[in-house]
């Protein structure tokens, strides 16, 4: 009795081991498995315009905001709160975000916060220039991989795993989504772990410059990393952008391929600030306003941007930005400070003619600057 009984306890430890190995390899599937993450459902931009009942030809307005994912608890739903006050009136065509939708694109439960989050809007149109957070976790090419998946299948039918980059046109205006996380120096380690982001780079340029061949005012462009920038958080990056010589388009740089192509306002975020620039090279003009948020964290004041007003070629030169810097006018507009070290979003209206008006309001609605592009007045 005694054998019999050591020889059942025995197959009951063998059974109950070979259990947990497949619940083991259970789990390890299911966390290899690519997330099932729903399209987010909002209207398209032509949806919006029937529905509205407006021709975007005669002017709209769109709002701008990014890396919002830091500010859920509180910001961003009061940002929303503006944003929803401005589609009950007449003539608000679409929501623009610069990028950093969620913390980690692989998880999918962040997209699914989001989509609750933009619940209060889920009739305004939700525009997205990829940032680094959606597509780039430093996991692994696995999580990577599902980062792209979730990403394209939440933003829906512009979006492709491999191409993140593309045109739209609103009325007078033509919008140019970027994937700058795949540009040559942004991210020298991610790229070296994902062999497959410089021949998507060189995709993406060859796309760009057949854009630019046909010139059309206004042009918009939405880098989620900016190419100029006085705050000191992310500079390498704004550095790498600015830097960086393409061979194959001519010997240019970026901002000399989007300034030739006449591109004239490039959005962007990823600092967690506000501060625009308006550039000039070769007698044409561009402007570049960041409109991301505000800074937060134990790091927020490398966010804040530095005044460097009538001294802006030497302090940029001091910075890293090398490249040509000597052929270029660069003047520092405005920049957030701490008397409004608030969260900001941008309403840009758009009249019949093409002309910008570019408002950064704070979650209150307060109106903080005002732009004009392309006349540059404040």
């Amino acid at each position: 009795m005694p054998l019999n009984v050591s020889s059942r306890l025995g197959h009951v430890a063998v059974t109950a081991r070979r259990l947990f190995a497949v619940a083991l390899l259970a789990l390890s599937v299911s966390v290899t498995l690519p997330a099932q993450v729903r399209p987010l459902g909002h209207p398209t931009v032509e949806q919006r315009i029937a529905e509205v009942g407006l021709s975007p030809d005669d002017g709209f307005r769109f709002v701008v905001f990014g890396d919002q994912k830091n500010l859920w608890k509180d910001d961003f739903p009061r940002l929303l709160d503006q944003v929803r006050a401005e589609a009950d009136s007449d003539g608000l065509l679409f929501m623009l975000d610069t990028g950093d939708i969620v913390d980690d694109g692989d998880e999918d439960h962040q997209f699914e916060r989001l989509r609750a989050l933009l619940a209060t809007v889920a009739d305004v149109p939700y525009l997205v220039g990829v940032g680094n957070h959606e597509l780039l976790p430093e996991n692994g090419a696995e999580e990577r991989s599902r980062a792209h998946q979730n990403t394209a299948a939440f933003l829906g039918e512009d979006y492709a795993t491999d191409r993140m980059f593309f045109t739209k046109q609103v009325g007078p205006v033509r919008l140019l989504f970027l994937n700058t996380n795949d540009l040559p120096g942004v991210y020298p380690d991610l790229h070296d772990k994902d062999p497959a982001a410089a021949a998507r780079a060189a995709e993406q340029l060859q796309w760009l410059e057949r854009e630019l061949r046909t010139e059309v005012h206004p042009t918009i462009a939405l880098s989620h990393h900016a190419f100029v920038q006085s705050a000191g958080k992310h500079r390498g990056h704004a550095n790498a952008l600015w830097n960086h010589v393409y061979d194959d388009h001519g010997g240019r740089t970026l901002p000399e391929i989007l300034v030739d192509g006449g591109v004239d306002l490039v959005l962007s975020g990823h600092v967690h600030s506000f501060e625009a620039f308006e550039l000039e090279r070769n007698g044409r003009q561009m402007w570049s306003v960041n409109a991301s948020g505000r800074p937060t964290g134990w790091f927020s004041g490398s966010r804040m941007p530095n005044n460097w007003q009538g001294r802006e070629l030497e302090r940029l030169d001091d910075a890293g930005f090398k490249t040509r810097l000597d052929e270029w006018g660069v003047t520092q507009l405005a920049f957030m400070t701490d008397d409004t070290k608030r969260d900001q979003f941008a309403l840009v209206s758009v009249d019949a003619s093409g002309q910008l008006q570019i408002e950064i309001r704070d979650v209150d609605g307060t109106v903080l600057y005002s732009l004009n592009v392309p006349d540059g007045t404040l």
